[in-house]
């Protein structure tokens, strides 16, 4: 019997929590494990199980809240961090694997307690990294982590809860946040900060709903989350770039600012036609694999972060420049993505005249992302690394 413990966060929709929930319902089925957990402090005092309640189905939060704490004096083999900052403090464990992932690249600042910190403790001796794709892994070594020592073990998709939905079900949605059957719809989800490519989308919308009136966008932000409202980012966009600012474009735009939970999530994702992410960096991007799981095809970048799970059976991408990191202003490693707008704006295109969602080739390559991409997967990586 192996005993594990997990340290992280519980009880909100932050991406980290979700992953850590998800992977301890997988990891609680293995008789060989067992399992303790401790809550970490958030890293922002604003996020609470009230306002950023995930609202797991019933079975799986009691799964996630029976883990118990771990005794003051208890050891274990391994301990799983899976939080920030990243800390590589004292630990009651042989061996601690510390869950990183990176956008543009790491800084002291912000991700790390110690504004010098000592990478060579996160892979001394038994210890190691973990972290999502083969892009935050890229990161990760520019910055001066050992290459051996970080082991990907991506994201996956829970096929109990993200699924395609009927017809019937997709009209009553579209109707409930004032769609019409007829109307084609993309839609981008999330934090809308400058990585998400959200100004990208809207130039590129606004040329497409100019050669197709019946076409929308539905945009969610994460405001209680994050703190930004995606009001502000569209606005933001539109006195850049003000052509943009025309009532016949803005009523196009569906903008919503709400915590949904995940049944919700699952009728947004199903609802749309095409989920569009022209990011300039990401860590994974669970928003394309959850919207691929419902039934919908996505738009996303090439070179980036999706590439590990993304193929042209589910995904059309787009060409991207390599823009360093310091020529955009930003704090960070290495080089970003700069999606082209032309392409962005031919896939969407594309997807108007050609849809996929209903082909057969698309279905097969939902069913393999599905099976491939599981959490019972990625849970039988972490028990191999434990």
């Amino acid at each position: 019997m192996k005993k594990i413990l997990i340290e992280g966060w519980r009880g909100i929709n932050h991406s980290y929590a979700m992953v850590n929930q998800y992977q301890l319902c997988e990891l609680s089925k293995f008789p060989d494990l067992s399992l303790c957990h401790r809550d970490l402090k958030f890293a922002n005092p604003r996020w609470n199980p009230n306002d950023n309640n995930p609202s797991f189905p019933a079975p799986m939060t009691a799964i996630i809240q029976s883990i118990p704490a771990p005794r003051d004096d208890e050891h274990f083999d391994t301990v799983l961090r899976i939080a920030s900052p990243y800390d590589i403090s004292q630990s009651p464990a042989n061996k601690v694997l510390t869950f990183i992932t990176v956008e543009y690249g790491l800084c002291p600042e912000g991700y790390f307690p110690d504004p010098q910190p000592q990478l060579e403790r996160f892979t001394q001796g038994n210890n190691g990294v973990i972290t999502p794709s083969s892009w935050s892994k890229m990161k990760l070594v520019e910055y001066g982590f050992a290459a051996e020592k970080i082991t990907i073990v991506p994201h996956g998709v829970s096929t109990d809860i993200f699924y395609p939905m009927t017809q019937v079900e997709r009209n009553a949605v579209r109707k409930a946040i004032g769609l019409q059957p007829e109307h084609f719809v993309f839609l981008n989800l999330g934090a809308m900060t400058i990585n998400k490519g959200i100004d990208l989308l809207l130039l590129a919308f606004f040329e497409i709903h100019k050669r197709h009136p019946h076409a929308r966008l539905v945009l969610k932000d994460d405001q209680k989350l994050y703190g930004l409202a995606g009001a502000d980012v569209v606005r933001e966009a539109m006195r850049h770039h003000p052509h943009l600012l025309t009532q016949e474009f803005m009523d196009a735009i569906k903008m919503l600012s709400v915590t949904l939970p995940l049944h919700e999530m699952r009728h947004l994702y199903g609802m749309a036609d095409v989920y569009t992410s022209p990011y300039r960096a990401e860590g994974f991007n669970l928003p394309v694999i959850e919207s691929i799981a419902c039934g919908t095809p996505v738009i996303v970048t090439g070179g980036g972060a999706t590439d590990d799970f993304c193929e042209p059976r589910t995904a059309r991408m787009i060409s991207a420049q390599r823009v360093d990191v310091r020529k955009q202003g930003l704090i960070g490693t290495g080089y970003v993505l700069n999606p082209s707008l032309e392409d962005l704006t031919l896939a969407m295109q594309d997807e108007i005249t050609s849809p996929r969602a209903a082909a057969n080739e698309f279905n097969a390559g939902r069913q393999a992302l599905c099976q491939q991409y599981s959490w019972a997967n990625v849970a039988s990586q972490l028990h191999s690394m434990f």
